[in-house]
């Protein structure tokens, strides 16, 4: 019995040293692998910081004018003369570029047509928050004043664009004579195409995570804005130089924060009453749709049309195209479906000064 005792006595402290054993390497594998995360947060910070110096270099100023709006400045960049003036408001991480490769010149023959950047992206300095709807057309309605550009305008929304751009025709209609919404975002879109509301799940996690994955390099990284493929050389420089920048990535990020915002702001707009508008539509969305099947898609792309109907009846003098073969971004990257875009932004300027109609 007093054998048995002394032997458990014994194991006791042997326990003790394998349990305080184990415990130190536990910790140990915890502050090698804290270590390891904090080494590898600071070189990606080190890398974007870089690497964002180096696209600045590169990129040169900005193409147009450095505007005031307040404490920070926007970049316009205007092509062409006359009247009514076209106005270019681009889509989630837009930049001037899209536009300038090719709608913008063909448009300038035509008219004046000015392409921008919202605060923060492309040239733009960054600007206060929130970035909704409000707060961006109220900068837009700033820079045209302060860059002694006088309406009437033609605004032409791009994807999440179209809610600025309906945003300002309610907030300052007398300045709006007419609209062009490109393949435009629709208020109810998440609600109503089921595949898209994974989407919004995506866009939530990235206003969240994506400035801090953005300042530590992943984003740049993992390329998950790619540049459309088919624009000019100097554009897609350009773009390559900008769309990775970190201020430009943060002020997306915000404007992803605020689109709940700006889609309430959106649906609360009124209607264009009968100024010209028209809405151009892609007809292949299935690359960026989240849908498991075919069948799926097809049900999506039919809600995805159906939405952009509903967008044409916002005004009781409109038309609706949709470019055959085009994909969202292509409508105006792609030399021939951006052609077709620029046709529909011409006959919106025509309509507005004759006063006659569109014509489908």
């Amino acid at each position: 019995m007093a054998a048995a005792i002394q032997s458990e006595q014994g194991g006791q402290p042997q326990r003790e040293r394998r349990k305080r054993g184990l415990l130190f390497w536990i910790k140990r594998g915890l502050q090698v692998t804290v270590i390891f995360l904090l080494t590898l947060a600071i070189a990606g910070a080190i890398y974007q910081m870089v690497t964002t110096e180096i696209d600045q270099r590169q990129l040169g100023p900005a193409p147009g004018e450095m505007v005031s709006v307040g404490n920070h400045k926007l970049h316009i960049n205007c092509m062409g003369q006359g009247s009514p003036t076209v106005i270019t408001e681009s889509g989630a991480t837009g930049t001037s570029i899209e536009w300038s490769a090719w709608v913008q010149p063909q448009v300038a023959s035509a008219t004046r047509v000015c392409a921008y950047e919202r605060a923060g992206l492309g040239w733009s300095e960054a600007g206060p928050g929130p970035r909704d709807a409000t707060q961006i057309t109220g900068e837009l309605h700033t820079l045209l004043k302060n860059a002694d550009i006088p309406g009437p305008y033609v605004l032409v929304g791009h994807s999440v664009g179209g809610h600025y751009t309906r945003v300002y025709a309610d907030r300052y209609p007398e300045e709006v004579a007419g609209m062009v919404l490109v393949d435009s975002s629709h208020p109810e879109q998440f609600e109503r195409i089921p595949d898209n509301e994974s989407g919004l799940t995506q866009i939530n996690v990235m206003s969240e995570a994506g400035p801090v994955l953005a300042a530590m390099g992943v984003i740049r990284l993992s390329g998950i804005f790619p540049l459309p493929p088919d624009l000019p050389p100097l554009q897609r420089k350009q773009g390559e130089n900008l769309i990775y920048q970190t201020s430009h990535l943060m002020a997306a990020f915000k404007e992803f924060d605020a689109l709940p915002e700006t889609m309430e702001q959106a649906q609360n707009a009124q209607g264009l009453g009968e100024k010209p508008l028209a809405v151009v539509s892609a007809s292949d969305h299935e690359g960026r749709a989240m849908a498991d099947t075919k069948a799926e898609a097809k049900r999506s792309e039919r809600t995805w049309q159906a939405l952009q109907e509903e967008l044409a009846d916002l005004s009781s003098n409109s038309t609706h195209r949709v470019i055959e073969g085009s994909d969202h971004l292509s409508v105006i990257t792609k030399q021939r479906h951006a052609q077709q875009t620029s046709e529909e932004i011409v006959k919106v300027v025509e309509a507005v000064r004759t006063g006659q109609p569109l014509v489908q």
